[in-house]
This record gives structure tokens, C-alpha cells and sequence, in this order.
């Protein structure tokens, strides 16, 4: 009976080892005569680089000491999936 109850209680654990609730934010910031030219190489950077696994979500920061700002959301995946994800190319690292 206390093998089955230790089993029991060990459902939660598998459960959540392969839930996705890992989520990466970053903020962008550009200089006020450059907006445009950044919004469209975030696009094609993240049209090119960051779709299925590594989506990118891109809202604008619209009040607060941010505002004017971009905030990126990277995400939903787990722990096993960022650590596999290997090195990311210099290509990759710039914006276009």
C-alpha cells in the first residue's frame, strides 16, 4: 500500500518534467529616428530565425519609463529543449 501511494504521489512530478512553462522576455530599445528601419529588421529576423520551438511574440511598450520600447517573448518551451538548442550562429546573433 505504501508503494502505491509513493507511485501515486510521483504522477505530479512526471507531469510537469515535460510541461513547456519556460518563457525568455527581453526588452529592445532604438533610437527615435530609426524606428522603421528596426521594425523591419526584427521582422525579418524573426520571420528567418524565430518560428515553431523558438517563436517570438514582439509587442510595443506604450506607456511607463519604457515606453517607445519593444518587449520580445520567447516561448513557451522547457528546460530540455533551451538546453539542446546548441550554439547560435554569429549570422543569427545580428539583426538585418
Amino acid at each position: 500500500m505504501k508503494r502505491m501511494f509513493f507511485m501515486f504521489l510521483l504522477i505530479p512530478v512526471f507531469g510537469m518534467s515535460q510541461t513547456k512553462n519556460v518563457l525568455n522576455s527581453t526588452r529592445y530599445f532604438c533610437k527615435p529616428d530609426k524606428v522603421m528601419e528596426f521594425e523591419k529588421a526584427l521582422g525579418a529576423h524573426a520571420q528567418k530565425y524565430h518560428t515553431g520551438d523558438w517563436k517570438w511574440r514582439v509587442w510595443s511598450i506604450e506607456s511607463g519609463p519604457d515606453a517607445g520600447g519593444y518587449m520580445v517573448s520567447e516561448g513557451p518551451s522547457n528546460w530540455t529543449t533551451i538546453d539542446g538548442r546548441g550554439d547560435i550562429t554569429a549570422e543569427h546573433s545580428r539583426l538585418e
